[in-house]
C-alpha cells in the first residue's frame, strides 16, 4: 500500500475515532425502536450523542441523517497554511445503544467521494445499520471534500477522448 493511501486510511479512521468519542453523550432506553412513519426518529437520537453533526436529509434520501465537516490542515505535516473541510454523513444505527465503532466504507475510485452514496445505505446496509453507525467520509480531493475534478474532455457527444 502506498504512503498516500495509507493516510487516507490513517485519516479515515483517526475521524472515525474522533466521531466515536463525541459520541459518548446521551443514553436511551434499551430495544427503544422507531416508529415506522418517522424518517427523523434515527437521526433524532444520533444527534443527541454526536452533537457536532446537524440532523439532515441529503439529496434523494428518504429519510433524516446527521452531516458536518471536520477542518483539517490542507498539508498536515506543516500543520499551517490553508484548511480543507471533509465532508461528513453518519448515517445512523436503527438501535438506541448502537456499538461505540461505526462502520467506515471507503470509496475505491480516483475521486470518488464516498457521501453521494448515503441515500443508498438504509436500504442496502440493513443488517450493520442494527448494530452500528455508518461513517462516509469524502477524503480530500474528492466529492465535497475539496474535490479535485478533472474533465479530461469527456462529452456527452465524445465520451472517449483520446482512445
Amino acid at each position: 500500500m502506498n504512503r498516500l493511501r495509507l493516510r487516507c486510511l490513517l485519516e479515515s479512521l483517526t475521524l472515525a475515532l474522533a466521531l466515536m468519542a463525541w459520541g459518548a453523550v446521551g443514553v436511551h432506553a434499551q430495544g427503544e425502536t422507531a416508529p415506522a412513519e418517522d424518517p427523523s426518529h434515527w437521526a433524532l437520537l444520533a444527534a443527541e450523542r454526536l452533537p457536532v453533526l446537524e440532523v439532515c436529509r441529503p439529496e434523494g434520501a428518504e429519510e433524516d441523517m446527521l452531516c458536518g465537516t471536520l477542518s483539517v490542515w490542507e498539508d498536515r505535516e506543516a500543520a499551517a497554511g490553508r484548511k480543507i473541510d471533509l465532508n461528513v454523513v453518519v448515517v445512523p444505527a436503527r438501535n438506541a445503544e448502537p456499538e461505540p465503532d461505526p462502520a467506515v466504507p471507503v470509496g475505491g475510485g480516483p475521486g470518488e467521494g464516498v457521501t453521494g452514496a448515503a441515500p443508498d445505505v438504509p436500504r442496502q446496509w440493513t443488517d450493520v445499520l442494527a448494530r452500528r453507525d455508518v461513517l462516509l467520509v469524502d477524503q480530500r480531493g474528492t466529492g465535497k471534500s475539496n474535490g479535485l475534478f478533472c474533465a479530461f474532455g469527456i462529452t456527452p457527444e465524445d465520451p472517449q477522448p483520446g482512445y
